[in-house]
This record gives C-alpha cells, sequence and structure tokens, in this order.
C-alpha cells in the first residue's frame, strides 16, 4: 500500500478491544470520509489538519469535500517537511516546519501559503510539540537535554517567547523550577531512580492576557500542559511563578487552554483528557473532553462517548475546540478521527481522515494520525 493510498470503507466501526489499547487494524480499516452531518447544528466553517500519511495540510468542508491539500511546504533555499501542529492564519497555515538534514534538531515555525509556498521561517531550534503566536510574538516548546541531579540525564522542556527570527526574548526551565511543583517529590523521585528521562512531555503552551486572567492572577499566564506529569499548570510571564496547577485529574493529557472572550465558556478551561492508562478503558473507550472552572477546579460540562456512540479513545495526541455556537470539535488524534458534538453530547458532525499510512504505525503513531484540528 502507498503511503497516502486510500483503503474502502468498513461497514462498521468496531469498538477497539479492552486487551489491545491502541488497535491500529481498526485505523486502518474503520470508515473514512463523512459518517455523519446534521446541516442545522453543526458549526459552519471549514476545518484544518496535518496527517503525517503523505505529510499533508488538509482542510475539509462540511460536506467533507476535500478543498486544500498540501503536500510538503516548498522553499527555495531548504529542505523541508510539516510536523505536528497546524493553524489556520489570514494568508495559509502557521505550522511547525521540520529541517531534513536533522528533523529532530532543527525544526522551524513559520507561514506557508495556501499552495504550501514558505513565505517565513524561523531559524531552526530542537522545538517540541506546539506553539502560540500573538501578533509577531512566538510563545513555543524547546526540548532540552540536561542533568538534573549531577549525573541524571532527563530531556527538560523550556517554555520560550521569540521573534519571527527565532531570538529568544524570554525563558521559562520546567526542571529549573521543579521544586515549586506540588508532586515534586514524586516526579524527582522517578527521575533519581532512573524510571523516565522524559518525565515533563509539556505538549501544549497557550498566552493569555484578558481581563479575567489580570483580575485572577494579577499578570499575563502561559498555559501548560505536562503529559507525563499530568498535569495542567499556568506561569506568570512577569513573575515566572507556578500560578495555578491541576493536578490528580486527568491522565497524558493534551491540548489544554482556556476559552476564548466571546465564545461559549469564556475562560474556563477546556483540556483533552486522553486517560490513557488501562484502568480507565471501557468498551466505549476512555477518553474524554472536559471544561473546568478555574477558580473552583470543577468540571462544569464534558464529553464521552455514549450507547450507541463510536469508541471515544486515543493514547496520545489529540484536542478540542469550543465553537462559537457552544459546539466542541473534536480531535480522536491517533485514529485520524475528527467530529464535532452539542452541548448535550450528541453527535453532529464526524469524519475519519482518508490518509493512511498502512505500513509505518507504532503505539507511538497511528497510520492515520492527525496532532490536532481547527475550525475556522
Amino acid at each position: 500500500m502507498g503511503l497516502s493510498e486510500l483503503k474502502p470503507a468498513a461497514s462498521t466501526r468496531q469498538a477497539p478491544s479492552i486487551h489491545d489499547p491502541y488497535d491500529a487494524y481498526r485505523s486502518i480499516d474503520c470508515p473514512t470520509g463523512l459518517v455523519t452531518h446534521e446541516p442545522k447544528k453543526v458549526y459552519p466553517g471549514t476545518v484544518v489538519f496535518f496527517t503525517f500519511a503523505g505529510n499533508k495540510i488538509v482542510t475539509v468542508d462540511p460536506a467533507g469535500n476535500i478543498t486544500n491539500e498540501v503536500s510538503r511546504p516548498r522553499s527555495d533555499s531548504l529542505n523541508l517537511v510539516f510536523y505536528r501542529p497546524c493553524k489556520p492564519a489570514a494568508d495559509g497555515f502557521l505550522c511547525t516546519l521540520s529541517h531534513l538534514d536533522n528533523p529532530k534538531e532543527k525544526r522551524s515555525i513559520g507561514l506557508v501559503d495556501k499552495k504550501g509556498q514558505v513565505v517565513w521561517a524561523t531559524k531552526p531550534l530542537p522545538l517540541s510539540h506546539d506553539f502560540d503566536m500573538v501578533k509577531d510574538r512566538i510563545y513555543t516548546i524547546l526540548r532540552k537535554d540536561e542533568i538534573s541531579d549531577g549525573e541524571t540525564k532527563v530531556s527538560n522542556n523550556v517554555i520560550v517567547l521569540m521573534d519571527k527570527e527565532g531570538s529568544i526574548k524570554w525563558s521559562w526551565s520546567v526542571l529549573g523550577h521543579l521544586a515549586e511543583f506540588r508532586n515534586y517529590n514524586q516526579v524527582q523521585a522517578a527521575i533519581e531512580k532512573k524510571e523516565t528521562n522524559n518525565p515533563f512531555h509539556v505538549n501544549t503552551v497557550q498566552y493569555v492576557n484578558n481581563e479575567f486572567v489580570i483580575k485572577e492572577f494579577g499578570e499575563p499566564i502561559i498555559v501548560l500542559s505536562s503529559r507525563n506529569m499530568n498535569l495542567v499548570f499556568f506561569v506568570g510571564q512577569n513573575t515566572g511563578r507556578i500560578l495555578f496547577e491541576l493536578d490528580n485529574t486527568t491522565k497524558g493529557q493534551h491540548y489544554a487552554h482556556i476559552i476564548e472572550s466571546g465564545l461559549p465558556g469564556e475562560n474556563n478551561l477546556l483540556v483533552f483528557d486522553n486517560q490513557n492508562n488501562h484502568e480507565k478503558r471501557t468498551p466505549l473507550g476512555g477518553s474524554r473532553v472536559i471544561e473546568i472552572d478555574i477558580k473552583t477546579k470543577k468540571i462544569v460540562w464534558s464529553y464521552e462517548s455514549k450507547p450507541g456512540q463510536p469508541v471515544f479513545f486515543t493514547p496520545i495526541v489529540g484536542s478540542a475546540q469550543r465553537l462559537l455556537n457552544g459546539n466542541t470539535l473534536v480531535c480522536q488524534g491517533y485514529y485520524g478521527r475528527i467530529f464535532e458534538v452539542d452541548r448535550l453530547g450528541n453527535i453532529v458532525w464526524d469524519y475519519t481522515s482518508p490518509f493512511v499510512d498502512a505500513n509505518n504505525y507504532s503505539a507511538e503513531k497511528g497510520p492515520r494520525e492527525i496532532f490536532t484540528a481547527t475550525k475556522y
């Protein structure tokens, strides 16, 4: 099978085996394209996502039609491929670009137009997972190997603010502030016992500076999600202090962010909770999306798969976006599925990427894997 060869749709979606939490075979043979569409209930707009299969940025309309497909970024001077986050922009797409001469250590954030031409790109850095661009400022995550206790080598995450050239203007090290976390002893013990060399795995960054945040925390904040600490936390940009921790709530979470002002649930925290431990697995999946009141830390809304709905579980990656009509767009990343639910948890739109890499998948990479999906 070719890198992005389409598979025929199977007749029904099957629940994944509880004994195989990744169940990649189901991902290869599941139905693709548009499965559900309720035009009067779905929020109008275009969905954009990046798929590893074929290294493409893809846009899809509400009817499930692919309206644009960008295969690899084009540059006269750089040999690049797309890597993970892809976000809509007025002139095209903001995305992470890997340099093929050293794709793990040399990544840039840049703008590509709708034909894939690179408009601008930062200088290459060891970027990891996510970024948030506010005007000409870019907040992102660096991966840096460091010595934690004099001898143990760990993969640290450094949160940075940089300009469009890649010059760093501000930085904050997770390892450097480890003693300030409530679960410091647990994480430090795991490092000392060499149970992990990747204790943090920060996968989300969001800069927020609005009236609610200033009133609540006294300064602009950076929202961060540490998958391997099962922790969502806020850092004050002015003071560098840890101002908020949501622990003992999520497991292996992704895409934690504060809902934008003007949207239903504004200033609440929306989190894609993978719940990627075996104990949480059920015949309906086990992953969930949760909306949390920041002041009380209580869950005020959640979505989990209901009887009669497709299985909802992804061991890694995933996202959730609140829409203007109150619906929530959900990306079930490992399986390449994107769907929209209303406030009652009814599925009003359901789409699975037709792009599949059937010869190259594992527990760490699904054959249809999508990192995030955004409607605009």
